[in-house]
């Protein structure tokens, strides 16, 4: 060999190390799924970073990488598609357990490839591929963006459709911490409410998303998109059985305040309490309640 030929081969392999792939944070989770089922030893999930410098340690040949890009940029559904997914945590809640009901129709695998709940499931969702042979037999990895893009498009026409009204849940106070830990508890208790274990109600906002996302969910089955939407009378008698019960409840507490009223109240004195309350528009546990800051206000 001469010493051109050396020099030459020696910077078109330095080129070829040093070359980096370009793709979004979704495209690259492909990428090292595509080595990871061709045999290399990768982390995934990980960053643009890190599949340059492993692409450039593997020292993989210019036609793979170009083949490696070509198919994650053709393999995973446009941001757009999975908008309403990443901005909408209702939304993704809903989302996954309408996914898991039909895992069967293309083997949605759910890992744990992220903490963040809406992370998380959009990489699953990318990664989900089946075994296909192509016309000449080879094995390959088939992730259907074609069906997905369809699968989504149902999903979230369906999404909007079962929607539960601002009507129906108007005496759902999502400021009241009380009711909405008893919401909670009560959709739980009977097998309504809708989980997952990367996704945690930490505070009253997720707490009530999680009821939203558990009634929208009631209606997913009973209804074809293809036909004007009705809620079913399933979800009805759900909502008004729930309804009825913190009613109840309510009406249960003001019943044992004014129980132990007259406990330390004659009945005279009973009696003008609930005169007094009556004209106010209010119990006669929250009248007296005023009366006792009142005065306490007075003496500060």
């Amino acid at each position: 060999m001469t010493d051109n030929f050396i020099r030459d081969s020696v910077v078109n392999s330095n080129k070829q190390k040093g070359r980096n792939l370009k793709l979004t944070q979704r495209q690259v989770n492909i990428a090292l799924n595509e080595l990871t089922l061709d045999g290399y030893n990768v982390d995934l999930p990980n960053d643009l970073e890190y599949l340059n410098t492993t692409c450039n340690s593997l020292e993989l040949t210019e036609s793979y990488r170009e083949s490696l890009v070509s198919f994650s940029k053709s393999n995973v559904l446009p941001d757009e598609s999975i908008a309403w997914l990443k901005n909408d945590l209702t939304a993704a809640l809903w989302f996954d357990h309408y996914s898991y009901k039909y895992k069967h129709n293309l083997s949605f695998f759910w890992g744990n490839y992220s903490a963040d709940f809406q992370n998380n499931l959009i990489t699953c969702f990318d990664l989900t591929n089946i075994i296909s042979l192509d016309r000449d037999g080879v094995e390959y990895n088939d992730y259907r963006v074609e069906w997905k893009r369809n699968f989504m498009n149902e999903a979230k026409s369906l999404y909007n459709k079962v929607l539960t009204t601002p009507q129906d849940l108007e005496w759902l106070d999502r400021k009241s911490e009380k009711q909405i830990f008893w919401a909670h508890s009560y959709l739980s208790k009977y097998g309504y409410l809708i989980e997952n274990p990367l996704f945690l109600s930490n505070d009253l906002s997720t707490y009530y998303i999680q009821i939203c996302a558990s009634l929208d969910a009631l209606d997913i089955f009973g209804h074809r998109n293809n036909h004007p939407y009705k809620m079913s009378l399933h979800k009805k008698e759900i909502i008004r059985k729930m309804r009825n019960a913190w009613t109840q409840r309510r009406f249960q507490g003001k019943r044992d305040a004014e129980t132990a009223q007259e406990h330390f109240l004659t009945r005279r004195h009973m009696n003008r309490l609930k005169k007094l309350a009556s004209e106010y528009g209010v119990s006669s546990a929250e009248y007296l309640q005023q009366l006792i800051d009142e005065a306490y206000n007075s003496t500060e």
